[in-house]
């Protein structure tokens, strides 16, 4: 008879409010505001017989009839010789007994539990407002899942994660709130997926699973996790591009640039001969406004993060027909502005690619810090006499990083993944072994340009670019 014990208990338990309610629980016949209504006040505790009532009409097969309620302290029963069953609550403890439960005294749940089934219409299933969000943190934080989500009544939680990349998942115990936070982190524990089940008596659901990411505390994981995929999008299509032209003012010759910016995707196949200056310094912008993610309080010369720390320093770019007159800075109506000659388009043509713009990103934050001040000074290597031009960063010093200091260590970081780009993701080995390359040999070109403190040479080195972290 066991069998028939666990399909009972599996049909009374299941989390719906399926057929077989009683004739009270209707819906009257302004339903769904009377619904409505309802579901805002508190379910009703059915009373013993209530329960005894529903499960005879919905369980004929096991209670048989109609009986009356009898009294054998502590329970207060029925028995139904028909199928030699009966059906008994003590306290708050419902019961079997019979060939129902192989002859055995068998509890099956409180009255609480079948609050929803005897009157479905007080109860809703969950609905999640919100779903748990992907976790970043560096090594050893904690990380925090949280979930909004309503029902009646007030629904339960049980977080789980899946250590196989989401095939299967296992509770979490303890994890019983609408909130999570996971012990202190570990790299074993990067890559691991999250959710939450929310359960009442009127059903159940599962949220949307939510991805933990561990870096090492050396590596800054920014917006940017695939940089081809990143680069291929026109910065015209980003939603970001409002927010970039907003905040940084694009000039023509000293007056607003009010044309429209045009791109074809991918970015790299834009025509040649519509490359423009605008459209590059947007696209260059893009990358400082993504790789700004994560870099708050991370950066050596400011707590800011990259992009609020540019927008504390100039207030936009002004192109200039002027060759060779790119610097910083030009105060237009009392603001600063990073000043930028006009290249051809055959020059132009060169900046579809990482190495290129990230070139081109690295001197647009070298300027920047002249903002602030930050002059060159003769006597590095490359530049060594009094004569010489001011080429030269007075010290590589990481706690006060002059303009050649800021590009040295953007190119290293690069090279290394400790400012994590994704040079590693969606390209091939080979390039992202030759990007990385690339980067830290332009970070060693810079060794010469420092009077004192010049930083070691750097050396690119698999994972080309650092890991690659999933987008």
């Amino acid at each position: 008879m066991r069998h028939l014990v666990i399909a009972w208990l599996t049909a009374l338990l299941a989390c719906s409010c399926g057929g077989g309610s009683p004739p009270e629980a209707a819906m009257p016949a302004h339903g769904q505001e009377a619904g409505a209504r309802r579901s805002a006040l508190a379910v009703r505790t059915p009373d013993v017989s209530a329960l005894f009532d529903w499960a005879e009409l919905t369980y004929p097969q096991y209670f048989p009839g109609h009986s009356s309620n009898a009294l054998l302290a502590p329970y207060i029963y029925r028995w139904y010789p028909d199928s030699g069953n009966y059906l008994g609550l003590a306290g708050d403890t419902v019961a079997v007994l019979g060939p129902i439960s192989g002859g055995v005294i068998l509890n099956v749940g409180t009255v609480s539990d079948f609050a929803c089934k005897v009157y479905p219409g007080d109860c809703s299933a969950p609905v999640i407002a919100s779903q748990p969000r992907r976790g970043v943190v560096t090594l050893p934080t904690a990380a925090r899942f949280e979930v909004a989500a309503g029902g009646s009544p007030a629904p339960s939680y049980q977080w789980q994660h899946s250590l196989d990349g989401g095939a299967t998942y296992s509770d979490i115990g303890g994890a019983t709130g609408s909130d999570f936070t996971t012990p202190p982190t570990t790299l074993a524990d990067d890559g691991t997926w999250f959710r939450v089940v929310v359960s009442n008596g009127a059903g159940s659901v599962a949220s949307a699973a939510a991805l933990l990411t561990v870096t090492p505390q050396s590596t800054i994981l920014t917006g940017i996790r695939d940089i081809r995929a990143f680069i291929d999008k026109c910065p015209t299509a980003d939603p970001a591009a409002a927010i970039i032209r907003e905040d940084f003012q694009i000039l023509d010759n000293g007056q607003p640039f009010t044309g429209d910016i045009a791109c074809t995707e991918p970015y790299p196949a834009h025509p040649a001969a519509r490359m423009t200056e605008e459209l590059l310094t947007l696209q260059t912008l893009r990358l400082a406004y993504a790789m700004s993610i994560g870099t708050e309080g991370r950066l050596p010369w400011t707590r800011l993060s990259l992009y609020d720390w540019m927008k504390s320093q100039i207030a936009g770019v002004n192109i200039v027909d002027v060759q060779g007159n790119s610097n910083c800075c030009a105060v237009l109506n009392g603001r600063k502005y990073m000043t930028v000659s006009r290249k051809p388009a055959s020059t132009l043509d060169h900046y579809r690619d990482w190495p290129m713009l990230a070139g081109w990103l690295a001197l647009v934050l070298h300027e920047t810090r002249h903002a602030a001040g930050h002059a060159h000074v003769n006597g590095c290597a490359r530049w060594p006499l009094p004569t010489d031009p001011l080429g030269c960063d007075p010290a590589y010093d990481e706690t006060n990083l002059g303009a050649y200091g800021i590009q040295r260590w953007l190119y290293s970081r690069w090279a290394t993944g400790e400012l994590n780009v994704g040079l590693a993701c969606g390209t091939s080995p080979s390039d992202a072994s030759r990007y990385a390359q690339q980067m830290a040999s332009s970070a060693n070109d810079y060794r010469s340009l420092f009077v004192t403190g010049a930083p070691p040479d750097i050396a690119a080195a698999p994972p080309y670019g650092g890991v690659c972290y999933a987008p």
